[in-house]
């Protein structure tokens, strides 16, 4: 399957930082590590909605065909699909096919 380039938008991959303030707290800083044309879309499958319930319209779909997405690498990584200024979503799950790559994420 190859994805409709009518409904690509750009999504951005931020990668964490963790690190300690004064007080011994952990704080994330997030750096932008790419920039993917991508789908985006909310997530309706059963199997989706029992691992989910309740907080299945916090969560989307990710749809991209360069495989960038490794699941030992980029689960708990930021994605924002409005902008580049900060992550809004998380990456929960990661789900390689033969001709695109679904990523589950989660509004943080």
């Amino acid at each position: 399957m190859q994805l409709s380039k009518k409904f690509l938008q750009p999504v951005w991959v931020f990668k964490p930082t963790f690190s300690k303030d004064d007080e011994g707290n952990q704080v994330t800083s997030w750096s932008v590590t790419a920039i993917l044309q991508a789908i985006v879309q909310p997530v309706n499958s059963k199997f989706d909605v029992s691992q989910y319930g309740t907080d299945l319209s916090q969560v989307k779909q990710i749809l991209e065909d360069v495989h960038f997405f490794r699941e030992d690498t980029h689960e708990g990584w930021g994605i924002s699909i409005t902008g580049r200024s900060k992550p809004s979503h998380t990456v929960l799950s990661i789900d390689k096919y033969p001709d695109y790559t679904k990523v589950l994420i989660k509004r943080m």
